[in-house]
């Protein structure tokens, strides 16, 4: 998983405690509990086709007229125009 790199010199994340993520909701500081523990330290990219609702592969393939792109493709409907990319956990990416 990823961890918060060291320090906020290098511009990392902070490890919490048990309490800490708590005590942040309480007060209303939803925004710098996402920042902190998603945003800088475990943030993750993939990519869902909105047609089937899979998950979509970045592969590299064969297009008409002999060349090859490299981009996210479902091999469950055989699509490209319905895929958008979603920011996600790293631990459901790993999941998923």
């Amino acid at each position: 998983m990823g961890q918060p790199v060291a320090g906020r010199k290098h511009f990392g994340g902070i490890k919490f405690g048990l309490h800490e993520p708590d005590c942040l909701i309480a007060c209303g500081a939803a925004a710098n509990l996402h920042e902190r523990l998603f945003t800088l330290s475990d943030s993750s990219e993939m990519h869902i086709c909105r047609k089937c609702e899979n998950i979509a592969n970045v592969i590299q393939r064969s297009v008409p007229g002999g060349g090859k792109i490299r981009d996210p493709y479902c091999r469950f409907c055989e699509s490209v125009e319905v895929i958008v990319r979603v920011n996600v956990h790293y631990a459901a990416k790993l999941l998923a």
